[in-house]
C-alpha cells in the first residue's frame, strides 16, 4: 500500500515554487480519488463488504429481479470490482450501479 502522506511530501517537494499551490492540492487529489458508493468513499476496510448492483433499467430498485448480490474486492478511480454471488465471478463495476447491501 502506498504512504500517501509521504507520497504527497515529495510531490510537494518536487513542485517547491510551484506558482498555484491549490492547483497542485487539486492535482494530488485527482492521484488519489477513490470512487463512492451513494456519496461514500470508498476506504480499505471496505474490502469483502457487501453491495448489491443495480442495473441502469432498474432505476435504483435495489429490488428488481434483475440486481446482483456480491462484495468489493478491489478498486481503482471510476471502476469498483465486485465478486458477483449468482455467477460466482469478478467483474469491473461503475459505483454508480452500486448500493451498500
Amino acid at each position: 500500500m502506498v504512504d500517501c502522506v509521504c507520497l504527497e511530501n515529495k510531490w510537494t517537494e518536487m513542485f517547491r515554487g510551484f506558482k498555484s499551490h491549490s492547483l497542485l492540492k487539486w492535482l494530488i487529489g485527482k492521484v488519489f480519488e477513490m470512487p463512492k458508493i451513494e456519496g461514500k468513499e470508498l476506504i480499505v476496510e471496505d474490502y469483502l463488504t457487501p453491495v448489491t448492483y443495480v442495473p441502469t433499467h432498474a432505476k435504483g430498485n435495489a429490488g428488481h429481479e434483475d440486481c446482483e448480490l456480491g462484495v468489493i474486492i478491489r478498486w481503482t478511480a471510476d471502476t469498483v470490482f465486485v465478486l458477483y454471488c449468482k455467477s460466482r465471478t469478478t467483474q469491473g463495476t461503475y459505483p454508480h450501479n452500486l448500493v451498500w447491501g
